[in-house]
């Protein structure tokens, strides 16, 4: 789905991107950091985290290969901004950096970490690799001061960014669970004591006649003691040296393998089942939101396969799974609320059905909404599921809409202005506000947020053809951006604005910015004027750059934006004429002045390098009336 751009643009540019106060690029200090005190941590399992005081936030999505010095970045980098400012405007909100490093690992299913006034988290270590460069791919453990006074800690290294890690809180003590995918093990960390424990190891010359095979974590949320599931691959003979000389060799094993739940601070994982009596090889499916989902194929018999779900605390604790009647439906790429409840839908699908994983599906299956397309289910929030629809923005819709008698609860609410990133940490809702990282040009994949507490509105959109679609839409207004743009993305990110504005042009006419109130539509009047604010932050953008981007942005660019600001200085001084076609000829003779007063913009106009006809051809049809009967009545 593309909605229409004269729906769109004007909201993505109608935003005005703060710029955090203090936090000068490259040139962080502690004076800098503002916000020194968030109080209790009410949640953090991603890119957001929640505080009693503030919203933390990673600053858009950085680059691994950038100079992760300390106080360097500042795309990648930590901030924070009060709670109390989220219904402010944008460039109202109190943020700032608070840790000016990369939090850019690539394991997007973990995330921010807090605890006893530290952030914990992986980053590009600083460390110089043989040739004398940063050795930007090993990932290594830290801790900062949130309070701004830059005090860190370095625990331990892994030898590339993208490996899988938890940090896990466990009796005051903070452990770091994490698969070393160039070692081939799993590790448990002591920040504490420092010490390093080798949970398991994947060796296929072990003495032993087990080695670690498949590892799956934890969701963050529901990590708790118990971080990391594993299976193990029993093998029936001692390895050969003799053999592997030949290059079919493979060391054989047996028909049935292990699982072990590992909880922190133990010396050990535990073995939690073993599949040598029943001949069992389990395969661990996933480990979602609190829950183990495992499939026991015996090999006995291929028709004996079954699934099964079961809590990560009653796997440790050797308690009974639950045998899945409908096992199809136990995939990562459904929407899981409950063992009984979960959502189902696939591209071009037309609709989200509600089943259950142990129930009977002939009673349990229904369909709960009507969609353009989905492409990710993300979660549900209240009666609402929100999914990633097939243009990639994000959207929801209300269950059991089918007969609502509210037009909005019956269509697709669209809750970003733009494309989101989906290759990056999951989309998340703190109270009323959804957060997410615009992933378009003009976006840079920054974070915006918007409120969908209120009523969206209704809007047009496309389908990318030549036609309108009929169906009704419905999107939240009010986006704010927040975060600082890094000097490196200014350049692109003032280009996309311009380029954005020009793509905004209906029927080639540069519209001043309006909103609708009781179904008619008004101008955004400032000081009694209308406005064009996406014309106006182009101007500021192109005033921060530096001058050699200044450069780079050529002439010609400047002369579309200078084209523009004329069309609008026009826009306004016709805009005092507004209805003079209605008006008595008392009421035109009193607006003498403000004819003189565009009739000066014109003259002044005729008299630039500007090309007169473009400039007016730009200017709305019915100011471009105004001014032309004022002419006529003045003449």
């Amino acid at each position: 789905m593309k909605r229409l751009l004269k729906s769109v643009i004007v909201l993505v540019l109608a935003l005005t991107f703060v710029f955090a106060t203090g936090c000068g690029e490259g040139s962080w200090d502690k004076d800098s950091v503002t916000l020194k005190d968030g109080g209790r941590v009410i949640s953090a399992n991603g890119f957001v985290a929640e505080t009693e005081s503030y919203v933390y936030f990673i600053n858009g999505k950085g680059d691994s290969g950038e100079n992760n010095e300390f106080g360097v970045p500042v795309k990648g980098s930590l901030m924070a901004m009060k709670k109390s400012d989220l219904d402010k405007d944008a460039d109202k909100i109190e943020q700032c950096i608070v840790v000016p490093k990369l939090f850019v690992a690539s394991d997007y299913t973990s995330g921010l970490f807090f605890y006893d006034g530290y952030v914990y988290y992986g980053t590009p270590t600083t460390d110089k690799d043989s040739s004398g460069t940063a050795a930007s791919t090993v990932l290594e453990f830290m801790r900062t001061k949130l309070d701004g006074s830059g005090d860190t800690d370095k625990f331990f290294k892994t030898d590339s960014i993208s490996d899988v890690y938890r940090f896990v809180e466990k009796e005051g003590t903070v452990y770091v669970v994490v698969h070393d995918s160039t070692k081939k093990e799993i590790i448990s960390y002591n920040t504490k004591t420092k010490a390093e424990t080798v949970i398991a190891k994947e060796d296929v010359k072990t003495e032993t006649n087990e080695t670690l095979n498949v590892v799956s974590f934890a969701n963050v949320e529901n990590a708790g003691d118990v971080a990391v599931v594993y299976t193990t691959k029993i093998f029936s003979a001692p390895y050969s040296e003799e053999e592997a000389q030949f290059s079919q060799y493979t060391r054989p094993t047996e028909k049935y393998n292990k699982v072990y739940a590992y909880k922190v601070g133990d010396a050990s994982a535990k073995e939690v089942m073993n599949g040598k009596d029943t001949g069992s090889q389990y395969v661990v499916n996933m480990v979602k939101d609190g829950y183990v989902y495992y499939t026991d194929n015996k090999a006995v018999s291929i028709n004996t396969a079954g699934t099964y779900a079961i809590k990560l605390a009653d796997l440790y604790a050797g308690g009974t799974a639950t045998k899945l009647t409908q096992a199809e439906y136990a995939s990562d790429a459904n929407l899981i609320v409950s063992l009984d409840e979960v959502y189902i839908a696939g591209e071009g699908s037309g609709q989200i059905k509600k089943s259950t994983l142990v129930g009977d599906i002939t009673s349990a299956e229904k369909i709960v909404a009507k969609v353009n397309s989905v492409t990710t289910l993300l979660f549900k929030d209240g009666d609402y599921i929100y999914y990633v629809n097939s243009s990639n923005y994000l959207a929801r819709i209300k269950v059991d809409n089918v007969n609502e008698e509210n037009p909005a609860d019956l269509a697709e609410q669209v809750v970003s202005d733009s494309t989101v990133a989906t290759d990056w940490f999951k989309i998340e809702k703190i109270n009323n506000y959804v957060f997410y990282s615009d992933n378009s040009e003009a976006g840079c994949t920054y974070v915006k947020f918007v409120d969908v507490s209120g009523e969206p509105v209704e809007s047009t959109h496309d389908d990318g053809h030549d036609h309108e679609q009929t169906e009704k839409v419905y999107e939240f207004k009010g986006q704010k951006q927040i975060g600082k743009v890094a000097e490196a993305d200014m350049l692109v990110y003032t280009n996309a604005k311009l380029t954005a504005i020009t793509e905004s042009l209906e029927n080639g006419v540069l519209k001043l910015d309006t909103y609708k109130e009781d179904g008619e539509t008004k101008f955004v009047l400032v000081d009694g004027v209308p406005v064009n604010k996406a014309v106006e932050e182009v101007r500021a953008l192109y005033g921060k750059l530096t001058d050699a981007q200044k450069k780079e942005f050529d002439a010609a660019n400047l002369e579309i934006l200078e084209k523009y600001e004329m069309a609008i200085k026009v826009s306004k001084a016709f805009y005092k004429l507004y209805d003079f076609d209605m008006l008595t000829a008392e009421q035109k003779t009193a607006k003498r002045a403000d004819f003189e007063s565009a009739k000066a913009v014109v003259e002044e106009l005729k008299a630039s390098d500007f090309d007169y006809s473009a400039i007016r051809k730009l200017v709305d049809n019915n100011l471009n009336w105004y001014y032309q009967i004022a002419s006529e009545f003045f003449a």
